[in-house]
C-alpha cells in the first residue's frame, strides 16, 4: 500500500478520535531511513510529531576521535523545518571500535563517548536516544550470541554518559526483537528484558522502546508468552511493572505489518494491503483506548526506495498534495462525519470512512484531508514558512489555522491569517 492511502486513513483515525473521546493518548510518528525531504515531508503529510532515525556511529566516527555530523545535522534540519521532533537510534559500529569480547563485541567505553558527543551536540534539539538496536539477535550483537548482562552494563555507561552530557534527554532501552529465541541467535525476548532487570538495568532508562510487529495476526489477538503477535507488548509492560517502572513511558519505536515476504520463511506474516491498513488502524483506536502508559508510536517504515523487509508503507517518492474537487470533497465528507459525532450522533463508522478514503479519489484522499483546517489548535507561533495543514499535524497542533485555509505551499503568516503565496 502506498504512503497515501494507509496515512489517510491513519489520519481520519486520529481525527476522528479526537473528536470522540479527546486527543489520544500517544503521539504519531514514522521510523524513516534517511532524513531528507522526501521522507520528512511524507511524514510530517502523515501527521507525525517525531521520526525515529539511526545516527550510525559508524558513519560519524568512522575513525576513532574522528568526527562527522553532516548527516545528523541535515537530518535535524530538515525536521525542524517540517515541524519533527528525532529520536535517535544509536547503533552500527565502526570496525575499529570491535573489541571481540564474548559480553559486549566493540568497546563500551568508546560506545559511551559516542552517545555523550551526540547529547552534548544535540540534547536540546533531540527527543530521546535510543541505546542500541534489537540486542536480542546475534544479527545485532555482531554475530555474537546475545548477552543480556553484557547488554545492561553498556546501558548503565552509555545512561551515565548521555546523562552527564544533557541531563534532560531521555533514554530509552533498545526494542527487543519478539521472538521465542533458539538460544543461540535469538534469545525469547521477555526472558532478555527480565534478564537486563535482574542485571540492575532497570535503574539506567527513562523509556521502553518496543517493536511490536503484527506477524500476520489481528491487533486484538490476546497476549501469551506463546504467541507472537501486536499484544505481546503488553507482557513487555506487565515485566515493568513487576520491577517498579510502571511511571516510565513506552514508546513503540517500530511496528507494522507485511504485505510481502522477502525471505520465504516470513510468508506467513503476509496480509493483504487492504488488511495492513485495517490492522493498523484498529491497532492505534486499541492503543489510544487502552495503554495509557504509552507515550509514543511509530510506523515502520516511510521508504522513499525498495523496502527490504516488505512493508511498503510508502514506496516510491511520495508526491505533494495537489488539491481537487474529489480533494476537498473527501475532506468534507469526513469533516462532516467528525462534527456529527462532536454533537453526540453516530460515531466512527468504519464503512463510512472507508468510502470517503476510497473510490474515485483514494489516491489522494489522505493528503486531502490534511489539508482541512486544524480546529481547536492554539496560536503560539506565526513565520514565513511551509504549510502543513490537517487534523494530526505538528503544526496543526502548534498554530491556529484559518478556517479558509487548504495548501501545501510556501505561505506567509500574519497577525490573524496565514495567506497561500
Amino acid at each position: 500500500m502506498g504512503i497515501s492511502a494507509l496515512t489517510g486513513l491513519i489520519a481520519a483515525l486520529l481525527a476522528l478520535t479526537q473528536a470522540n473521546a479527546g486527543a489520544p493518548t500517544f503521539e504519531l510518528g514514522f521510523h524513516i531511513p534517511q532524513g531528507d525531504s522526501v521522507h520528512l515531508e511524507a511524514a510530517a503529510e502523515a501527521g507525525a510529531g517525531f521520526v525515529v532515525a539511526v545516527f550510525s556511529w559508524r558513519d560519524i566516527e568512522p575513525v576513532e576521535g574522528y568526527w562527522y555530523w553532516d548527516q545528523p545535522e541535515a537530518m535535524l534540519r530538515g525536521a525542524e523545518y517540517y515541524g519533527l521532533r528525532v529520536i535517535a537510534r544509536l547503533d552500527r559500529p565502526p570496525d575499529w571500535a570491535l573489541s571481540g569480547s564474548a559480553s559486549v563485541p566493540w568497546r563500551t567505553d568508546a560506545y559511551a563517548r559516542f552517545a555523550a558527543q551526540t547529547a552534548m551536540r544535540y540534547g536540546d534539539r533531540l527527543a530521546g536516544v535510543i541505546i542500541w538496536n534489537e540486542p536480542n539477535l546475534a544479527l545485532e550483537w555482531n554475530g555474537h550470541a546475545p548477552d543480556p548482562a553484557g547488554y545492561a552494563a553498556m546501558l548503565r555507561t552509555a545512561y551515565q554518559a548521555v546523562n552527564g552530557a544533557a541531563p534532560d534527554l531521555p533514554v530509552a532501552i533498545a526494542g527487543l526483537a519478539f521472538t521465542h529465541g533458539d538460544g543461540t541467535n535469538a534469545l525469547n525476548d521477555l526472558d532478555y528484558l527480565r534478564s537486563v532487570y535482574a542485571n540492575g538495568g532497570g535503574e539506567y532508562f527513562d523509556a521502553l522502546a518496543l517493536h511490536p510487529y503484527g506477524f500476520g495476526q489481528p491487533p486484538e489477538v490476546y497476549p501469551s508468552t506463546a504467541a507472537l503477535n501486536f499484544r505481546r507488548l503488553e507482557l513487555h509492560r506487565g515485566i515493568m511493572e513487576e520491577n517498579g517502572d510502571a511511571a516510565k513511558p513506552v514508546w513503540i519505536t517500530e511496528m507494522g505489518w507485511r504485505t510481502s515476504a522477502p525471505e520465504p520463511e516470513d510468508e506467513w506474516q503476509v496480509v493483504t494491503a487492504a488488511l495492513q491498513a485495517d490492522y493498523s488502524v484498529r491497532a492505534m483506536e486499541l492503543a489510544a483506548r487502552e495503554y495509557t502508559w504509552l507515550e509514543r508510536l511509530a510506523f515502520w517504515e516511510i521508504n522513499g526506495g525498495a523496502d527490504e523487509y516488505g512493508y511498503s508503507l510508502g514506496e516510491g517518492r511520495t508526491s505533494l498534495p495537489r488539491l481537487s474537487s474529489d480533494c476537498r470533497m473527501g475532506a468534507s465528507q469526513l469533516r462532516s462525519l467528525t462534527a456529527r459525532a462532536a454533537d453526540g450522533a453516530p460515531g466512527r463508522n468504519d464503512a463510512q470512512v472507508t468510502e470517503i478514503l476510497a473510490g474515485g479519489h483514494d489516491s489522494a484522499a489522505g493528503r486531502c484531508w490534511h489539508a482541512a483546517p486544524a480546529l481547536g489548535a492554539s496560536a503560539s507561533q506565526r513565520r514565513p514558512g511551509r504549510a502543513r495543514l490537517g487534523v494530526g499535524s505538528s503544526t496543526c497542533r502548534q498554530e491556529k489555522l484559518p478556517p479558509a485555509s487548504c495548501c501545501w505551499r510556501p505561505c506567509r503568516w500574519t497577525t490573524r491569517a496565514m495567506t497561500c503565496l
